[in-house]
């Protein structure tokens, strides 16, 4: 996962990044689902989006055919912003997920996460 592009540490506030990620480690063709959620300098807890993707294919990248690529782009604030990724087996309802006392029946297939500065 990166903002702008990969290996970005420190951006302006004034600018709109855009969000890039490629899902890797799992079979090709196997359903996936991506869930970002970013904590912002002043602690408020978004989550920026949670949807199917496609195992291998990257996001996020301008290509000459767009239909091939959405790009989503997103403000920052000023300080530390910290992002969180989570891909699983299913999309999460989060509601229900939170609010269960049993372990759930969704599989984590992997996390990431990104910290970036920004002035």
């Amino acid at each position: 996962m990166w903002l702008d592009e990969p290996g970005k540490k420190q951006f302006k506030r004034e600018k709109k990044v855009s969000i890039g990620y490629e899902i890797k480690g799992i079979e090709f063709g196997t359903p996936a689902y991506f869930t970002l959620i970013n904590v912002s300098p002043t602690g408020q807890i978004a989550m920026i989006f949670s949807e199917s993707v496609e195992v291998g294919k990257v996001y996020g990248e301008l290509t000459a055919q767009s239909h091939q690529t959405i790009v989503k782009h997103i403000d920052l604030e000023s300080g530390q912003e910290y992002f969180k990724a989570i891909v699983t087996s299913e999309a999460i309802n989060w509601k229900r997920f939170l609010a269960m006392g049993t372990k759930p029946v969704i599989t984590f297939w992997g996390t990431g996460e990104l910290i970036v500065e920004v002035n």
